[in-house]
């Protein structure tokens, strides 16, 4: 018995939802390395007693500018295979998955981390504190209120499923969120495969 329009459809269907998935948790594994990577070479180069705070900021979000950057790859992987309308919105939700993955990886790294080198997680608040109190621009009641704001964080930190959530939703997601949505505006088809149906037709004769 041929299988009918609607069975084909349907496996086509599920065939791409594989493979996006396959593909989002792929290129997510690698910009989570990759983060995960540079943070790591950093800390074993490093003493955070020592390090300036901007410096190590711009480090940190240029590897996360990397990590998702590459996740343009994925994205465009999956376009190219696809055979039906690849929007906007389908663009920019693979590239969302691609960085929520990678970030879950960082965040689980950094607990991780955390939990087993409390010294340097005191040292990387005593130069976040000292970056505040030597910033000239603040004037004083700004800087107490950065440093009252710093404590509240340290204390989510205590805690690993806090500190895993503040730390995905405050390092990795604002700036993965801004590169996954250029990368849906250039990767973008906005038009539809004029010979999809004509495909589905021809595999329905042929089966």
């Amino acid at each position: 018995m041929r299988p009918t329009r609607h069975e084909i459809r349907y496996f086509a269907i599920k065939q791409n939802h594989n493979t996006m998935l396959k593909t989002i948790l792929t290129w997510g594994l690698i910009a989570g390395l990759i983060m995960m990577g540079v943070f790591f070479l950093v800390i074993m180069k490093k003493d955070f007693s020592e390090m300036d705070f901007d410096s190590g900021q711009f480090i940190g979000y240029a590897s996360m500018i990397l990590a998702f950057g590459a996740g343009f790859f994925g994205v465009r992987q999956l376009r190219d295979k696809s055979k039906a309308k690849w929007g906007f919105l389908k663009a920019w939700g693979a590239g969302l998955g691609i960085v929520l993955v990678g970030g879950m990886i960082y965040s689980a790294g950094w607990v991780y981390y955390a939990e087993n080198n409390p010294e340097q997680v005191e040292a990387m608040m005593d130069m976040y504190a000292k970056s505040i109190q030597d910033n000239p621009e603040l004037t004083d009641a700004q800087k107490e209120a950065q440093l009252q704001e710093m404590e509240s964080f340290s204390a989510l930190y205590d805690n690993p499923l806090s500190n895993f959530l503040v730390t995905l939703l405050i390092e990795p997601l604002p700036p993965g969120i801004i590169i996954s949505l250029i990368i849906a505006i250039i990767l973008r088809k906005p038009s539809v495969n004029q010979h999809n149906d004509q495909l589905l037709d021809e595999n329905i004769a042929s089966a």
